[in-house]
């Protein structure tokens, strides 16, 4: 079910583009799939085309005659379409099959598995990792892990969050209806999983039947398929428990539900439950964040990569400990659907659904479009560094992120909260006064920045811009951040990276990328030069990075080129730079230094991005090159010597004389991209 969810959810948001933006969009179907056809009416009616690819279509083409279109290989279906994704377990041999990998489930519970399907994805997964090719996987977690199995993988990874797209008949239902046809009792709990074993239904019927026990009976109703074809005998071992249990009269089974059903289920549920031990990015929990619904969930590190906003985490497989929290929850919960919390969460979801809509057409274009030679290739990073980076910042308490990791002067740490609040507020003014010096501002600005921390500068920048997004290296950083951006604009997103890259951001969206009091405490030149790399990508042309570093005034600072020799550069000293070093960082990452300020410890630069490196696809036709007219020449010119606008401006303004002319028509589509690469 999953798959068939993210294919659902993927389609749903694809469909919600800018018509200009849309992809056409066809659904590829084989004899093997054909059975699973009507778990996807809900999308099909957004697809351009239904394509039935099989060597021997007669049977299908006589009962669907022509509501479908028939191919018979792949070779026809790729004279169709460009992109087939999601291509779960190598399906397609075609480059342009952008492969899935949901999860390495069985490298880390390999009992799970036969031995023949063990050898069977790693022989997929290994392919994979040796092609030229893109790898999308749903989450950090799963694109870490194949990482650490694959380390020297030659495809493109790239992480692409799904969400649960919402649908207004979804609160146009009664829920108390559908929870009546099943008779189900007035408060209850959910869970949405399909009966294989790792989900662990084992785990939460335990923890019933013992509150069952003590006097505290919590219904429970479970959806979702009953067969695990690894284990065929899982769900008579489900039922058997219950019975032992003696805790029949509490646990619903309903099996699969219409769409629409499960939803209002969920709608009338006072919580969902999901204990499973691996998830790849649970659709679950995607439901959860998709209706406002508190959710209990083990602690996997998906689940906590995730962060549904009404969450409550217990060890996974820890009877006692997901008793303890039912017990300490449970009275509270009342039934649903709440109105106010199904609103917030309509909202935040339409906006998480459009980006990822958007960040899958700029997976896709990236894809299709062959590495940029000018471009700077990925770095090799210091793995050991980014761990103890790790380490070192993730703080205990939001107290000690504030004032002892980031605002470090030790006398606001000796004064009274109220006056340290308001030496950190004159702080959060002055940083970003820094930050935004001799930079040519626009209120619909994209911007990023690199080590946001609890969303110190991130919070006020939302009021200047149009969208401001964060990412940092600590898990605690992003927890607190959620408290602290709580009263926030939700104009942007602030996201766990790995420390070293931007993987899941798209190409050329930011108009300003920055870091402040970060890149010196990183130790390790091989990040540096990922980031920077990193940044290059996601900066639109013309884009500006604004960057503040410690010089080497200091002795106990390494030097820029050191990879945290002998552990001596760890806690707050990191690297220093020289300003000849900062500059030919930019320089080497296709950066133009517009700005080099030194006044001892710091050094700020900025650079802007160089639209010959950002943008190497526009190009002029050679005969309009040679002979268009003096006019043209003039534009051409004018574009060779990257003056974009400039080019754009005296076309504009002539083009009217030469309208008839045939070189004029074609330059002119080349001056509408153009026009798009300025905007």
């Amino acid at each position: 079910m999953g798959g068939i969810n993210y294919i659902n959810n993927l389609i749903g948001a694809l469909s919600t583009l800018p018509t200009k933006e849309r992809p056409q969009i066809h659904f590829i179907i084989n004899e093997k799939h054909l059975s699973a056809l009507p778990l996807h009416r809900e999308i099909l009616s957004v697809c351009d085309k239904l394509i039935y690819l099989s060597p021997n279509p007669g049977p299908v083409q006589t009962l669907f005659g022509d509501s479908l279109l028939y191919v018979r290989s792949e070779q026809e279906l790729f004279k169709l379409i460009d992109v087939y994704f999601p291509d779960n377990f190598d399906k397609m041999q075609n480059i342009n099959s952008i492969k899935w990998i949901p999860d390495l489930q069985h490298h880390f519970l390999p009992e799970f598995f036969t031995p023949e399907e063990i050898v069977k994805r790693n022989a997929v997964f290994k392919k994979a990792a040796d092609s030229k090719g893109t790898i999308v996987f749903s989450s950090e977690s799963a694109k870490n892990d194949f990482s650490s199995g694959y380390p020297h993988s030659t495809a493109r990874l790239h992480v692409l969050h799904f969400f649960s797209r919402t649908e207004e008949r979804w609160f146009e239902d009664n829920p108390d209806k559908i929870a009546a046809k099943y008779n189900l009792p007035e408060k209850f709990l959910i869970n949405c999983n399909q009966f294989w074993k790792h989900k662990d239904h084992l785990t939460l019927l335990q923890a019933i039947s013992q509150l069952k026990q003590e006097g505290i009976p919590i219904p429970l109703v479970c959806t979702g398929p009953t067969d695990d074809y690894r284990f065929r005998d899982y769900m008579k071992t489900v039922a058997d428990t219950i019975r032992t249990l003696g805790i029949n009269d509490l646990v619903h089974i309903l099996g699969i539900l219409p769409r629409q059903e499960q939803i209002q289920l969920i709608r009338k549920s006072s919580a969902m439950i999901q204990p499973s031990l691996f998830e790849g990015w649970s659709t679950v929990v995607e439901d959860a964040k998709a209706l406002g619904k508190t959710i209990l969930l083990s602690d996997i590190s998906v689940h906590q990569e995730q962060k549904p906003d009404y969450a409550h985490f217990f060890k996974k497989q820890d009877v006692a400990g997901l008793k303890n929290l039912l017990r300490q929850i449970w009275p509270a919960l009342v039934p649903g659907p709440d109105s106010t919390a199904e609103n917030k969460a309509k909202e935040e979801t339409a906006t998480s659904v459009a980006r990822f809509a958007a960040e899958c057409m700029s997976m896709i274009k990236t894809h299709l479009s062959p590495l940029k030679k000018d471009a700077p290739m990925p770095v090799a990073v210091n793995e050991e560094c980014l761990r103890k980076e790790k380490e070192f910042w993730n703080a205990g308490t939001i107290e000690e992120a504030m004032f002892e990791k980031i605002v470090t002067d030790k006398r606001i740490l000796s004064l009274p909260k109220e006056q340290r609040i308001e030496e950190w507020n004159k702080s959060v003014q002055s940083s970003i006064n820094q930050i935004l010096k001799g930079l040519p501002c626009k209120p619909d600005w994209k911007v990023l920045e690199i080590g946001c921390a609890i969303g110190r500068l991130v919070k006020p920048l939302r009021q200047q811009f149009a969208q401001v997004d964060g990412v940092d290296i600590a898990e605690t950083m992003i927890s607190f951040s959620r408290q602290y951006m709580a009263d926030a604009r939700p104009n942007g997103r602030i996201v766990l990276n790995n420390g070293a890259d931007l993987m899941g951001f798209p190409d050329a969206t930011y108009d300003l990328v920055y870091s402040m009091i970060t890149f010196q405490h990183i130790r390790s030149a091989s990040v540096v030069k990922s980031y920077f790399s990193e940044i290059s990508r996601v900066l639109k042309p013309g884009g500006f990075f604004r960057l503040q570093v410690f010089d080497r005034s200091n002795p106990k600072m390494g030097d820029m080129n050191d990879e945290a020799e002998n552990d001596r550069q760890y806690g707050f000293f990191g690297n220093g730079y020289t300003p000849e070093q900062l500059r030919a960082l930019f320089d080497g990452f296709g950066f133009a230094v517009q700005d080099l300020t030194h006044t001892s410890p710091w050094i700020w630069a900025t650079g802007q991005k160089k639209a010959a490196v950002l943008d190497n696809t526009i190009r002029f036709p050679e005969p309009l090159m040679q002979d268009p007219g003096a006019f043209l020449s003039d534009v051409t010119r004018l574009v060779e010597q990257q003056q974009f606008k400039e080019a754009v401006d005296k076309f504009t303004a002539e083009r009217n004389r030469y309208y008839d002319s045939p070189e004029l028509k074609e330059f002119e589509a080349l001056i509408q991209k153009l026009k798009t690469m300025i905007k």
